[in-house]
């Protein structure tokens, strides 16, 4: 899929998030890699950058922002269906966001 779409699909995901979130999210940059990602021979899709907000302490300020990076290749080789693409970069949005509020991975799994 061409760069520019797969962002628009990445942009479109995260205006999807519920309102009572994304007005919660601050000082996050969404980036897309062209690339694939690969960790421990597994397939990464999304990765958050920062520190949750349940770990935040007083501390915390003057900080660059934190990131939350879709793998636009890691997903390509998921599937090339853009519907079924669609859906899996929401999720992973979804997944990442997650990360930011502070959600552990058994708390994001049905």
């Amino acid at each position: 899929m061409e760069l520019e779409l797969f962002r628009k699909l990445v942009l479109e995901a995260f205006d999807g998030l519920p309102r009572a979130f994304r007005k919660r999210i601050e000082n996050v940059g969404l980036e897309v890699e062209e690339g694939a990602m690969h960790e421990a021979n597994q397939l990464i899709l999304g990765r958050y950058h920062g520190v949750p907000l349940t770990l935040r302490t007083s501390w915390y300020g003057n900080v660059l922002p934190d990131r939350i990076t879709i793998y636009q290749g890691s997903i390509e080789q998921v599937t090339q269906d853009p519907a079924a693409m669609k859906k899996l970069v929401q999720e992973v949005i979804k997944h990442e966001v997650g990360h930011y509020f502070g959600l552990e991975e058994e708390d994001m799994h049905d």
